[in-house]
């Protein structure tokens, strides 16, 4: 009698093309990331992000004066690859006579654990920002968001959002000066889930930021799309065991 176990049941390139097709659409912070896949295939273990220096103002030259050349420099942030992986086990029992789908419940849950996973490493690398805004209010409102916005300088004009713990929304929501519902944003929304906007900035709460016990340690980001990165070096690789 022919025999009908899990390795029947389960086609690993199938479920990767799967998982590929429907990887980060879940990661909150993907819209404000620049993807970069150049790295696929590539040797080495290190990603090495160039940041370039200014080569300062232009100066007035008389005529036939000399034009000094300026060094371009730049500097760089070296980041190791990292290889995101979870297992499941399901036994054919489990396969054969569940109800609904384990297999396709399978491939859900593997996408929101990697996508949750690199969600936490974005938030990660939010808290080296070196732009911090240190007035730590009971409540996050438009003064605090008005005063943040000074770090950016004359460049005010960038899309941005503020990305905010769901339990810091209260006193975003009670400015009726500075609160704009998102019906009334006239303007492409950056993130989904955007509720609203305040001072320019699109207002967007997450569960991936942790509420703080103090307000003291209480943090909110305002980002502009760019200022994350998602380099990737190889795709989805789905296999029914691995010893």
């Amino acid at each position: 009698m022919a025999e009908t176990t899990l390795a029947n049941l389960i086609n690993p390139q199938v479920m990767a093309d799967y998982i590929e097709e429907k990887l980060t659409d879940n990661i909150v912070f993907m819209p404000l990331a620049e993807e970069n896949t150049d790295l696929v295939g590539a040797p080495g273990d290190t990603v090495s992000i160039p940041k370039y220096g200014y080569i300062g103002d232009a100066t007035v030259i008389a005529e036939n004066g000399q034009v000094t050349a300026a060094q371009l420099t730049a500097t760089k942030v070296d980041k190791k690859v990292q290889k995101y992986a979870k297992a499941v086990t399901l036994t054919d029992e489990a396969a054969l006579s569940a109800f609904g789908n384990p297999e396709q419940e399978t491939a859900d849950q593997l996408i929101k654990a990697i996508d949750t996973k690199i969600d936490k490493d974005f938030v990660d690398e939010l808290a080296d920002a070196t732009l911090v805004y240190g007035v730590y209010n009971a409540a996050l409102n438009g003064d605090t968001v008005a005063g943040a916005l000074e770090l950016f300088g004359e460049d005010q004009d960038a899309p941005q959002s503020l990305l905010v713990a769901p339990a810091d929304l209260t006193g975003i929501r009670l400015d009726d000066d500075h609160f704009i519902k998102a019906s009334d944003l006239g303007q492409q929304i950056i993130l989904s889930g955007t509720i609203g906007g305040i001072w320019g900035c699109q207002v967007r709460p997450t569960n991936r930021l942790a509420v703080a016990s103090t307000a003291k340690n209480r943090k909110s980001y305002i980002v502009r799309p760019g200022a994350l990165g998602f380099v990737s070096k190889r795709g989805v690789q789905v296999e029914q065991k691995r010893e």
